[in-house]
């Protein structure tokens, strides 16, 4: 589950740093939104992987989850696309993972996992890259 909730970091962040790039110059509001986004989804991937007892990390993660899913429908300027089905998908992913977590168990370092995690960030870059305006 711990894998699963970094990944979903992973990509949603990557998106979320990709769409901040995509609006920077046009929408500055919402590109802010989609920085702060990625910056506070790469701190939860990282404290995920490298800091597993850290007790507070899987809450925190799957709050920033779930006010990720819940601000789309309030804050989207545009149609629904396929990258904002790819994030909302992923989001739930992590969600549920990260809820997985919260049931007490031995917090490992899994060896790789930071690199599974910059993988998965590269993928959601791509992804959000893909993202076109009209």
């Amino acid at each position: 589950m711990r894998t699963a909730a970094i990944a979903a970091c992973g990509v949603s962040g990557g998106i979320h740093a990709a769409l901040f790039a995509l609006h920077a110059g046009e929408l500055p509001l919402h590109a802010a939104a989609f920085l702060t986004a990625a910056l506070l989804l790469a701190l939860a991937g990282v404290v995920l992987a490298r800091r597993p007892a850290v007790r507070e990390a899987p809450l925190g993660t799957a709050a920033l989850f779930a006010a990720l899913a819940l601000a789309y429908p309030l804050a989207a300027h545009e149609p629904f696309d396929a990258i904002a089905g790819i994030a909302l998908a992923v989001e739930g992913v992590g969600l549920a993972a990260s809820l997985a977590l919260l049931r007490p168990r031995r917090a490992v370092v899994e060896p790789g996992i930071l690199s599974i995690f910059l993988l998965c960030v590269a993928l959601g870059l791509m992804l959000g890259g893909g993202h076109g305006h009209g």
